[in-house]
């Protein structure tokens, strides 16, 4: 009642720029409360009602990413939070290198908001492998080979509770990411990179054919 009322003063009197923050705070309240459709429609109104220059807007967007989780819409809420980021890193970038490193440890908001974007990032790692035109039967020579890029991990993985699941997504799109690069992995390959037994990458292998999930082809154990 008491933010309904200030939105009301803000409208009446002009300051509109005070309501991002009065919504954002109410979309707050009503997403502890465990209502996530009405915070959606406050914070929603919260980033509709933003304009340029509006103090801590990041603030908006963020709490803008916390409701869209809550509510299960997680690409929307990864867009947000880039958004909170991108004004935030926008405003530390103003400081001098040492207000910035005191903003980013000793801010809870500043904290909060970099965490949320570290842990959404996917995790890349390079792999050598063979090329996919090398020959099998005899040890590759250094041209036959290629560095490649593989996406390891995914906000979307990380949502995946079953271990052999989340490998299985994995193994997937690290063959097809492989093969759009004209690599040819061997089975050791993934097993390395997923830190499990080839046996293991058989067995999650073996599985993804019998749901009928078309692989990439992979090089056996040949290297």
């Amino acid at each position: 009642e008491d933010i309904a009322t200030a939105l009301t003063y803000c409208e009446t009197y002009g300051f509109s720029d005070f309501s991002p923050g009065f919504l954002t705070t109410k979309a707050q309240i009503l997403r502890e409360q465990n209502q996530i459709g009405p915070a959606v429609d406050a914070i929603q109104a919260g980033v509709e009602a933003l304009t340029p220059g509006i103090f801590q807007a990041y603030l908006v967007h963020f709490e803008h990413y916390q409701v869209l989780q809550a509510s299960g819409r997680s690409a929307e809420a990864r867009a947000a939070l880039g958004e909170a980021v991108r004004i935030l890193t926008e405003m530390l970038d103003t400081l001098s290198p040492k207000d910035q490193q005191a903003s980013r440890s000793q801010i809870p908001e500043h904290r909060a908001i970099l965490a949320a974007w570290a842990t959404s990032q996917a995790i890349l790692a390079q792999a050598t492998l063979p090329r996919a035109d090398a020959p099998l039967g005899r040890p590759l020579h250094k041209d036959e080979q290629i560095t490649i890029t593989w996406t390891m991990e995914t906000p979307q993985d990380r949502e995946i509770r079953s271990k052999s699941q989340r490998r299985r997504q994995q193994i997937v799109r690290l063959l097809h990411e492989a093969q759009s690069q004209q690599a040819l992995p061997a089975y050791h390959h993934l097993a390395e990179a997923l830190g499990v037994s080839e046996r293991t990458i058989l067995r999650d292998m073996a599985a993804l054919n019998q749901e009928g999930i078309d692989l990439p082809p992979t090089r056996g154990e040949q290297t």
